[in-house]
């Protein structure tokens, strides 16, 4: 039952923080969604350097974006750059009706790379699901990041499971930064 109570609480504050609100949230959702479209490592990047004579120029590690999932992240950016920027009811209608553009744009994902692919899983799974059901960027945002969530609750209960957590386990897991870095 507390696990069960715990997991409903930590879906009401996941659904209550904005998205892209976590450090580096941005480069670990589009390499959630490279996961998704079977790009399990970053690929490095070349582009077209108009002003050399078209001489193509390395970029940073990445990987093709889809630009809806772009315009959604960066959106939200403008909330966490701005602190006193707050969605009207418009925009914020405007937000939740983006869906999938099927186009994608090359896009350099500093600090994401370094991670074992298998931890994206639970994410990629969400954004592809919502791409498969057609589910408008922020409703697959939300169901990528529910996925997220149980899994860490899945992985805590099984070790709880298997080994009593001493105290000072449990307050680190309570800390209010590993709360929110939990359910972002």
């Amino acid at each position: 039952m507390p696990w069960l109570l715990a997991f409903s609480l930590a879906i009401v504050i996941a659904y209550l923080v904005p998205p892209m609100q976590s450090p580096d949230e941005v480069g670990h959702l589009h390499r959630a969604y490279l996961i998704s479209r079977g790009q399990l490592f970053l690929q490095q990047g070349h582009a077209l350097d108009a002003i050399a004579s078209a001489t193509p120029v390395s970029r940073g590690a990445g990987g093709m974006v889809d630009e809806g999932l772009i315009y959604f992240s960066n959106i939200h950016l403008e909330v966490v750059r701005q602190a006193d920027k707050r969605f009207t009811g418009e925009e914020r209608s405007a937000i939740d009706d983006l869906y999938w553009s099927g186009k994608r744009q090359y896009l350099d994902i500093p600090g994401a790379g370094y991670y074992f692919p298998a931890i994206y899983f639970p994410q990629a799974m969400g954004l592809a699901a919502g791409q498969f059901f057609d589910l408008g960027i922020a409703q697959s945002y939300y169901l990528a990041r529910g996925l997220a969530l149980l899994t860490c609750f899945a992985v805590l209960w099984m070790a709880f499971t298997k080994l009593a957590p001493n105290p000072m386990g449990i307050a680190l897991l309570l800390l209010p930064m590993s709360v929110f870095q939990m359910v972002s």
